[in-house]
């Protein structure tokens, strides 16, 4: 939550079935980190949807909906929803 990497930022950052296990401040302290290490423009997938806050400008622009796995039957898809965030976007 708290922790940086130095050097050059990311134009993707991909964290899936990290973010739901922090309450609303720690989700806070990471979005605004990983913000940090993103290029302007840059992504970030998620499968959560962050809390808009107005201390970042990371905003989301997009979900889409993912099949990971079929059932035996076809018909019993497994599926997650993931949020597409644009770093440094205008907030609203």
């Amino acid at each position: 939550m708290t922790q940086r990497l130095d050097g050059e930022p990311f134009d993707l950052v991909i964290a899936t079935n990290v973010f739901i296990y922090y309450d609303v401040l720690e989700q806070a302290l990471a979005m605004s980190n990983v913000e940090a290490m993103l290029k302007p423009g840059a992504f970030l997938l998620a499968n959560f949807s962050a809390p808009n806050l107005m201390s970042i400008t990371i905003r989301p622009v997009e979900t889409t909906t993912t099949s990971y796995a079929r059932g035996r039957a076809g018909n019993d898809s497994v599926v997650d929803f993931i949020v597409w965030y644009k770093a440094h976007a205008i907030a609203q």
